[in-house]
């Protein structure tokens, strides 16, 4: 049986009265509180004149408010006694008589009681007020009684005390208990739901790192597998069949990648297909939570019911067959199957040494790459940033120059896209000649130049007549000693060179007349001392090295009986003739004519060399 009590600090309110433990405490508790309700009705004031019950261990003071010269009176009341309103009159009014001042008596219900001397004589200067107050008492001794009952009154005190620390000791024992409860239950939903989200559980969800892995392919196996793309296929069919194929692993993903790739990032437009493949059509512009709010219904619906994507973001995957890799990811898969691939064409081209900027454009242009007049506005005009254009720019140039850059588009092959700009194609050019002369032309040819009284651009226009007038880097070497000779010589000056003739006629001539070289133009070194305005072709770094550094092998010298060259002129059949006077020249010239008239006729026949010369060359 039980029996609902209030909680008075020893636990819960329902307690079983038959746990000996219980009853104890409850016997307890109602000792002390019948005890403390005693001693309340103790302290009470009296009332009317009643007698006033005074606990064991009082005393009544009654205090003279003012002007008693012996302190507050203070009148003991015996252990168990009472303290009448008779008695309190008789004390007061004996103090009244005492100091000769009025006194009142003050009780509980609010009444006053004036008090007077035995004298009859009334006094208005003092009024005595009577107060009760009760404090343990010291002086007399206690009965056996008394003892006793006080010894059981600290026992149940003591008693109590300890149930209640024993009760909240419990109590907080039971609540680190729930604490530790709730905290583990806690932590092991957190780790249940991080692994749930992360590795996902059992086809119920994917998990965000497989799926991330599925997405951007971090770690999958490489293997080449065709897939057969049929005509019209949905994103949903394409999504199951890479799955079946291996190529992919989470389907409902692949198609949600879809829908979310041309929900935002589709605002690109693509190019329009033919039969390899259809316009992607751009998803609706929305705001961004629509958008999110979109994706979110979408997504949801995808993974966990199983709902299909949205015709509108099926497209148009290229049919046939597509060599895949288990190891791309989304965006290549999705970029084999919708893009036409577009590769940009390169062209390779080979610029001869000797070219001049008409002939390199035309070359370019029968390629496809550029337009001739872009060419010649860049090559005239485009700011390059090179060292060396600066250097030009700051030195300046004739005004009657043709080209600019003539000279610097250096002659090798060359690779180009063949939608490759103007500038792109100059500029590499022009990347070459830097690469190959202008990083070394302080270090190991500007001294030369210095010494030659040669600027690097005047170098170049010298190379380049060299370039255009001789066939190897012997000639090369033989041809600019003679020009060398003739700056030297006051007795030559014009360096009378046909190829700059060639240049500034429309269209060159195999042999020169005399109405050509008679044609007054600044390129004409016939009729104009010393180097044209700029370079008549683009020399290679042979000729240029050769410019820099010329000489005349003395076989050169002996072959020809002479021990310096002033004069040089060669046939159609390449045979260069050198001469120091221009005697020697003319023979020369005429020995030329011969095998020209021949090569023209086609009865040349070339000399066999002779073997011991062979072997003296190769030496």
């Amino acid at each position: 049986m039980t029996e609902n009590r209030a909680d008075n600090g020893f636990g819960a309110g329902s307690t079983d009265n038959d746990s000996p433990k219980a009853n104890e405490l409850l016997d307890i508790l109602g000792k002390y509180e019948e005890h403390n309700a005693k001693s309340r009705n103790s302290t009470s004031a009296f009332a009317d004149g009643a007698g006033i019950p005074v606990a064991a261990d009082g005393h009544a003071t009654v205090e003279n408010a003012e002007n008693v010269s012996s302190g507050p009176s203070l009148r003991k009341i015996p252990a168990g006694g009472h303290f009448s309103s008779d008695e309190s009159e008789d004390f007061v009014q004996e103090q009244a008589v005492n100091s000769g001042k009025r006194a009142e008596v003050s009780v509980t219900d609010g009444t006053e009681k004036d008090v007077v001397p035995e004298d009859n004589t009334k006094t208005k200067s003092q009024t005595i007020r009577c107060d009760f107050e009760f404090a343990p008492q010291t002086d007399e001794p206690e009965d056996e009684a008394d003892s006793s009952s006080k010894s059981e009154i600290e026992l149940l005190r003591k008693k109590y005390k300890q149930a209640k620390h024993r009760n909240r000791e419990r109590k907080k024992k039971g609540s680190v208990t729930v604490s530790l409860v709730k905290a583990l239950i806690y932590i092991t939903a957190v780790i249940l739901l991080s692994l749930f989200v992360t590795f996902g559980f059992f086809g119920i969800w994917p998990g965000i790192v497989p799926m991330a892995n599925d997405v951007f392919a971090f770690v999958k196996d490489n293997r080449e597998i065709i897939v057969d793309v049929d005509s019209g296929i949905s994103t949903s069919e394409l999504a199951s069949l890479l799955e079946e194929r291996g190529i992919i692993e989470e389907k409902k993903v692949f198609e949600f990648y879809v829908m979310f790739k041309y929900e935002d990032a589709n605002k690109e437009k693509l190019e329009n297909r033919t039969d390899s493949g259809a316009e992607i059509k751009p998803a609706e512009e929305k705001g961004l939570v629509s958008s999110i709010f979109h994706l979110g219904g979408q997504f949801i619906g995808a993974m966990f019911f199983g709902s299909s994507i949205d015709e509108k973001y099926d497209n148009s995957y290229i049919a046939g067959e597509h060599k895949l890799n288990s190891n791309m990811n989304y965006d290549q898969i999705l970029s084999e199957l919708l893009y036409t691939k577009y590769t940009r064409e390169e062209i390779t081209v080979t610029v001869p040494e000797g070219y001049g900027v008409d002939q390199i454009i035309e070359l370019l242009v029968s390629n496809g790459i550029g337009e001739k007049d872009e060419y010649v506005k860049v090559i005239n005009e485009y700011p390059f940033k090179h060292e060396f254009v600066q250097e030009l720019e700051d030195m300046g140039y004739p005004e009657n120059r043709k080209y600019r850059l003539e000279g610097y588009l250096f002659p090798d092959t060359y690779i180009f896209y063949e939608d490759a700009d103007e500038v792109t194609v100059i500029n590499k050019m022009l990347n070459n000649f830097s690469a190959k002369f202008w990083d070394e032309y302080e270090r190991t040819y500007k001294s030369a130049c210095d010494e030659a009284g040669f600027t690097f651009d005047e170098v170049i226009t010298f190379a380049s007549i060299v370039q255009y007038e001789g066939k190897n880097f012997s000639d090369y070497e033989c041809i600019a000693q003679v020009f060398t000779n003739r700056f030297k010589s006051s007795s030559y000056p014009f360096m009378e060179s046909c190829a700059t003739v060639q240049y500034f006629l429309e269209e060159r001539h195999p042999i020169l007349t005399a109405e050509d070289i008679a044609i007054d133009n600044p390129y004409n070194t016939y009729l104009y001392e010393g180097l044209p305005p700029g370079a008549i072709c683009n020399p290679g770094l042979d000729a240029i090295e050769a410019t820099i550094y010329p000489d005349m092998p003395s076989e050169v010298l002996k072959e020809f009986d002479i021990s310096k060259a002033y004069f040089f002129n060669s046939d159609l059949a390449g045979n260069i003739y050198y001469a120091q006077t221009e005697s020697q020249h003319s023979r020369n010239k005429s020995k030329a004519d011969k095998v020209n008239e021949q090569v023209i006729n086609g009865t040349y026949v070339e000399e066999e060399e002779d073997e011991d010369d062979r072997i003296a060359e190769l030496a």
